[in-house]
């Protein structure tokens, strides 16, 4: 077992515990639980979250390019950046915004850009890139990992997380980020500080109920990635629909975790629409 599904299933075993629940692996790699109160059940793989967002938010959460085009039609900032399908998909042959074409938006936006997949979680794909050369590498790595790239400026400020469930802030965190790769993900190098789960931010917790209005209520349980810029401005990077807790717990911050994960298995079995 990795560290991540001994996180999972040691606070799975936990909140079940506290709360009364029944929890039954299913099979015999221990990758399928199933987690019921009397008649009531849900099934998930690899102790994964109760299921509170629809299928439809956590596609659209999961595809960066449709959740900026969500974000933005609401007024949140976000960075200013096009995307480009870098691959075909399938019998489909792009016809506008070419690989080609990303160098030419590059240049105008200036360097050091950000490129990242469009669909991808924990880091993979992104890149720093000063350089055309640079760009090059990473559109043929992205490549082999997704047909559609973001090309984005690069935001100066102090980077954060928000993991909320509903429109309500539960804990938040800033990261620093790994100076090789400059990126704050925690799963490739950045490091957590400023953890906070009381005294949220006005700001911070506004930004939370117009993302959770943005997806008309059907992503109830997620987490927001932003940088706070020194001008007091929030400009929202990300948003996922399927975060959870282990980076916390690696942290120290286990009881905050287990409260979290205690609140949601909750809502779930009282059918709240939060």
């Amino acid at each position: 077992m990795d560290e991540e599904y001994k996180i999972r299933k040691w606070l799975y075993e936990k909140a079940c515990t506290d709360i009364g629940l029944t929890l039954k692996v299913l099979d015999g790699e221990q990758s399928l639980v199933r987690v019921s109160k009397r008649k009531d059940f849900f099934v998930t793989p690899f102790y994964d979250w109760p299921p509170l967002n629809t299928s439809v938010a956590c596609d659209i959460a999961k595809d960066k390019v449709l959740t900026k085009e969500l974000l933005s039609k609401s007024g949140i900032k976000t960075p200013e950046g096009r995307h480009f399908f870098v691959a075909n998909k399938n019998d489909w042959v792009p016809d506008h915004n070419l690989k080609e074409d990303a160098y030419l938006y590059a240049e105008g936006l200036g360097y050091p850009i950000v490129v990242k997949p469009h669909n991808l979680s924990r880091g993979q794909g992104v890149e720093v890139c000063y350089s055309r050369e640079q760009l090059t590498k990473a559109l043929e790595e992205i490549q082999k990992l997704s047909h559609v790239a973001m090309v984005e400026e690069v935001i100066v400020g102090r980077e954060g997380r928000l993991f909320c469930i509903g429109d309500e802030i539960q804990f938040m965190y800033y990261k620093e980020s790994d100076a090789d790769t400059q990126v704050g993900n925690l799963a490739v190098g950045g490091k957590l500080v400023g953890f906070e789960d009381k005294k949220i931010p006005e700001k911070l917790s506004n930004l939370a109920k117009v993302v959770f209005d943005s997806f008309g209520h059907d992503l109830r349980l997620f987490a927001i990635d932003f940088f706070e810029q020194e001008s007091g401005d929030c400009i929202l990077i990300e948003v996922n629909g399927k975060p959870f807790l282990s980076s916390i717990c690696k942290y120290g911050y286990q009881d905050t975790a287990l409260r979290v994960l205690v609140k949601s298995l909750e809502k779930y079995f009282k059918k709240s629409k939060i």
